[in-house]
C-alpha cells in the first residue's frame, strides 16, 4: 500500500493489535518498513503469539530470504516470530517444495504448508500434515510416509 508508513504509524500510536494473515511481501522488507513493522502490535490470527507472515511460494525467493530476514532481526524481529507460507503443488516439483521447506528450517523460522487448489496428491498431502503438525520435529519425512496408510 502506498500509505503503509502512515497506517503502521497509526497501529502503533494507537497501539492497535493487528494480524498480517494475508502474507506480506518478504520482498519488500527494507531498513524503514522493518523498524515501523518491529513496533506494530503484530500477532497471529487467533491474538495469542507475535506471529508476522511471509510466503515463499516462488523457488527463486531463496537467493533473498537471509537478508530479508537478517534485516528483521536487526530491527527486533526475532526468527521465532515469523511464519512463511509455501503453497504446493502448484507449478513445482515435490523435490523444490522439500527444498523450500529446508531452507526455511535452516534460516530458523516456521514454514506451513499450503495446499494449491485442494490438491489430492498424496504425497503433498502427507508433506503438508507432517509440517504443518510438526510431526517433522520427531520423525523424518520418509519414516513418516512408511507409517502413514494408503
Amino acid at each position: 500500500s502506498p500509505q503503509w508508513k502512515d497506517k503502521l504509524k497509526f497501529f502503533i500510536r494507537h497501539k492497535i493489535k493487528v494480524c498480517f494473515t494475508q502474507g506480506l511481501d518478504i520482498r519488500l522488507v527494507n531498513e524503514e518498513n522493518a523498524f515501523y513493522l518491529a513496533q506494530t502490535h503484530y500477532y497471529d490470527r487467533h491474538f495469542r503469539k507475535k506471529a508476522l507472515y511471509f510466503a515463499f511460494d516462488d523457488p527463486k525467493l531463496e537467493s533473498i530470504l537471509p537478508e530479508k530476514i537478517k534485516i528483521l532481526n536487526a530491527n527486533g524481529i526475532p526468527n521465532r516470530h515469523l511464519r512463511f507460507y509455501e503453497i504446493v503443488g502448484f507449478d513445482t516439483t515435490f523435490e523444490q517444495d522439500m527444498r523450500r521447506y529446508e531452507v526455511l528450517i535452516q534460516l530458523g523460522v516456521m514454514p506451513f504448508i499450503m495446499l494449491y487448489n485442494n490438491t489430492k496428491d498424496k504425497q503433498l498431502r502427507r508433506f503438508a500434515r507432517w509440517v504443518n503438525k510438526r510431526y517433522s520435529q520427531v520423525v523424518p519425512f520418509e519414516e513418516f510416509m512408511v507409517q502413514r496408510k494408503p
